[in-house]
């Protein structure tokens, strides 16, 4: 499915970062020998959101990965664009706005099982659009 393959993408792409950041902070110089270079960037235990930023880590590292993100988001656009009309509304609610079937089905006016398969012929012609697009 099309959220199976976007949340591919997602996942090697936060693969590709934490491994691009693992290496440049072997390489970032410390200010001393024993203190770690995230200490004071996370909120404390008993902070509400205790395992959080305080202080996100730099974004300086990203800009290919913005760059990529922006041109799959205008291809994912482009293709949308391609499909008709109740395909291209069904996808952005259910894929895009994560609206659950029955609430998609209420929305377009459509019967469960006319949602159904209308969403799979969709799914099935973003890909194809997105193939043409993006070949591999």
């Amino acid at each position: 499915s099309v959220g199976t393959w976007l949340f591919g993408i997602v996942k090697h792409t936060a693969s590709r970062h934490r491994r691009r950041e693992s290496r440049i902070r072997d390489h970032e110089v410390l200010v001393a020998d024993d203190t770690d270079p995230l200490s004071g960037r996370m909120h404390p235990a008993a902070h509400p959101d205790a395992g959080h930023w305080s202080d996100p880590p730099s974004q300086r590292f990203l800009r290919e990965d913005q760059t990529a993100a922006g041109e799959l988001v205008a291809l994912v656009r482009a293709a949308l664009d391609q499909l008709p009309q109740r395909q291209r509304q069904l996808i952005i609610l259910r894929d895009l706005a994560g609206v659950s079937a029955d609430e998609a089905a209420g929305i377009l006016r459509l019967s469960a099982e006319a949602q159904r398969s209308l969403l799979y012929r969709a799914r099935g012609n973003l890909r194809n659009e997105l193939e043409k697009r993006y070949p591999r």
